[in-house]
């Protein structure tokens, strides 16, 4: 944790971060002030805020992942990556949309599993054409991916899910 001083007589609280060769830094918009009673406390603040990132990062060095990730909702994550992909947009929102359907707009990351994908994809056959659905699991699959590389769900996850595949109908003369 550092610590810099600002125009106005108060000090700032920010982390600075060194990972795997980078450095970045996180400010907390804490300060300390002349009230010495507030400013010890805004001290504890920071240095549980500095011991939980510690811990985070000690986790996903480790192949761990943190119990509060586990728990973030897939479908405002998916929604997230969705708002970003300009290429395919409209595959996305319509994915996003069955998705919702399907969840009623919320499943944790730690229900997304084998089981779980085995039920959406026949949930996607069923009001999509396979083709459709195929795009649609894609979809599914790409953001699983970069979750994997976000450190949200484990690697291992990641072999189990090109296993899923959608059968695509193909036409006999």
């Amino acid at each position: 944790m550092r610590k810099r001083k600002l125009a106005s007589g108060n000090v700032s609280l920010y982390l600075d971060i060194y990972q795997s060769g980078k450095r970045a830094y996180e400010f907390l918009g804490l300060y300390l002030t002349k009230d010495k009673t507030t400013s010890k406390e805004t001290l504890k603040l920071a240095e549980n805020i500095q011991a939980k990132r510690q811990l985070e990062i000690q986790h996903s060095e480790h192949g761990f992942v943190p119990h509060c990730k586990k728990k973030a909702n897939f479908v405002d994550y998916f929604e997230k990556l969705a708002q970003g992909k300009s290429k395919d947009e409209t595959a996305w929102n319509n994915t996003l949309k069955h998705l919702q359907a399907f969840t009623s707009g919320r499943i944790q990351f730690s229900a997304v599993t084998d089981d779980w994908l085995e039920t959406f994809k026949t949930y996607l056959v069923t009001k999509v054409s396979p083709n459709t659905a195929h795009i649609y699991f894609s979809k599914i699959k790409t953001a699983l991916k970069q979750a994997v590389k976000e450190k949200i769900i484990f690697t291992r996850f990641m072999k189990s899910i090109w296993r899923h595949r959608i059968t695509l109908a193909v036409k006999q003369n």
